[in-house]
């Protein structure tokens, strides 16, 4: 497979190593639409929510490419409890994030200022699998990790989206859960999103006086653009083509507690399932390749909640002249590692890039570190 310069798909994943704690019961009494009915069993690891393997998120995209292409300079909004992240045109804000997680089903609740909400359910949606990992083959904090994708279409739009899930062997209930989602309405509103949900991360820390930290794991999302005329030129597409794919990499934080800052980025960064929507309709899907870029995000102060929110976000490429723009945000876990720091850190991340040449692309997705392997 070549190596290309820009290149993406979207149908969403997240990381392929995860951690912390999980969903509570509490979003399901809220809202139960979200509770799994009581007869429903946990099913063994190897069957867990997504199964199947279709190309519906892929023809959904499609359907709706000149819409996505034309909302990608939107400005993102974080809302803490979970961490949720969104850029949209015509739809309310969001409030919060509410996923549940039984191993057998997925559902994710989006609850939006307006009283709407965006709703995905495992047992009702398309799905298929992404990826599974056992507890060994998670390096990051040695917990099982699905992921999936979940697709729906109707009268009210298309929604493609995507999680990555671990939990503890021993309870389901015990998860953390992230992705991230494109939704169309039948009006061509559009929204971009991602998030991250998960006990660890429902209540405030005190946050350490002195020393650092630093945290390692995985950030990846879905990757949208537009080619401009340096890329129709190198790859042989019209101006304005839409591609659209997922991206995974490494990420890297360092907290410096004694100054209560934080910063770090995305390296490494590989991109997969690309598919390119050319004016015409017709499409074409390739599969993962190494990228070239890194995601830096500016330093940014921690507040005394074990918040942060920073306003700088870098994307960079070593053969494109990119001008960029984004936010960031995360939380500190409420559990410490041995040496007393809180032991991971989870959040939200949105970049945009543009080119002279016309090129536009957005990086929307979730990242989670660890300062170490833990059950």
């Amino acid at each position: 497979m070549y190596n290309r310069i820009f290149a993406v798909s979207f149908m969403a994943l997240w990381l392929s190593a995860c951690g912390g704690g999980g969903g509570s019961s509490e979003p399901a009494m809220m809202n139960p639409a979200l509770a799994p009915a009581m007869h429903e069993q946990q099913q063994p690891l190897q069957q867990t929510a997504f199964e199947g393997d279709n190309q519906q998120g892929v023809t959904a995209i499609g359907t709706v490419a000149p819409t996505i292409s034309s909302a990608l300079s939107l400005a993102s909004e974080t809302v803490f409890g979970s961490i949720v992240q969104t850029a949209n045109r015509g739809l309310s804000s969001p409030v919060s994030v509410e996923t549940v997680f039984t191993g057998a089903r997925f559902t994710f609740l989006l609850n939006r200022r307006d009283n709407s909400t965006l709703f995905l359910d495992t047992d009702v949606d398309g799905t298929s699998v992404v990826q599974r990992f056992t507890g060994e083959e998670n390096t990051v904090t040695n917990r099982s990790t699905t992921i999936g994708r979940i697709v729906r279409t109707n009268d009210d739009g298309v929604t493609v989206g995507s999680a990555a899930i671990e939990w503890s062997d021993d309870d389901f209930g015990n998860y953390l859960a992230g992705g991230h989602w494109i939704h169309v309405d039948a009006a061509r509103n559009v929204e971009f999103g991602a998030f991250i949900d998960g006990t660890d991360y429902k209540e405030a820390v005190t946050v350490p006086v002195s020393g650092s930290a630093t945290y390692t794991g995985r950030a990846g999302g879905m990757y949208l653009g537009t080619y401009g005329t340096e890329l129709s030129a190198l790859y042989g597409r019209p101006a304005g083509t839409l591609e659209a794919g997922e991206y995974l990499g490494t990420l890297h934080l360092t907290a410096d507690f004694s100054s209560n800052m934080i910063s770090g980025g995305v390296t490494n960064i590989s991109l997969f399932d690309i598919a390119a929507f050319p004016e015409s309709g017709l499409m074409s899907v390739e599969d993962r390749l190494a990228s070239g870029f890194e995601i830096d995000f500016g330093t940014t102060l921690i507040k005394q909640d074990g918040q942060f929110t920073g306003t700088t976000i870098t994307l960079r490429h070593p053969l494109l002249n990119m001008t960029s723009s984004g936010s960031w945000s995360g939380r500190f876990s409420t559990v410490d590692d041995a040496s007393g720091n809180p032991r991971a850190v989870a959040g939200t991340h949105h970049g945009h890039a543009t080119t002279p040449e016309g090129t536009e692309a957005i990086f929307i997705g979730s990242h989670y570190g660890a300062t170490e392997r833990f059950q």
